[in-house]
């Protein structure tokens, strides 16, 4: 009987040490990286004329939450939760945005 008891906890450990892990490997990949140092801008939700600039550093991770969401720790560390539509502007002048889409560089003279 004693057997039947042992391997029926060791079975349990087993499934329970693979549920923990698969757990911790799927949340692992819902975070993604900032490629470069920069920075968010986003208005003030009372005033939209004024913005405010939320700074990152290179190799910080965010997470996408909800599909609508972006958190992540700003330089002074503070946990920072913005809309999932603001673009990112990085230090060496690049442009990228969180949602899929195209950037169209309209300034550019045509010859």
């Amino acid at each position: 009987m004693k057997k039947y008891i042992v391997i029926i906890l060791l079975i349990g450990i087993i499934l329970s040490s693979i549920l923990i892990y698969n757990t911790i490997k799927v949340e692992q990949k819902t975070y993604q990286t900032f490629t470069e140092s920069g920075y968010i801008l986003q208005s003030k939700l009372d005033n939209e004329s004024q913005v405010e600039r939320f700074y990152f550093e290179g190799e910080q991770k965010y997470k996408e939450n909800y599909n609508t969401q972006i958190t992540f720790e700003d330089t002074s560390g503070e946990k920072i939760s913005l809309n999932n539509n603001n673009f990112i502007h990085y230090a060496d002048g690049s442009i990228s945005a969180f949602k899929n889409g195209v950037l169209v560089d309209l300034t550019r003279n045509r010859k």
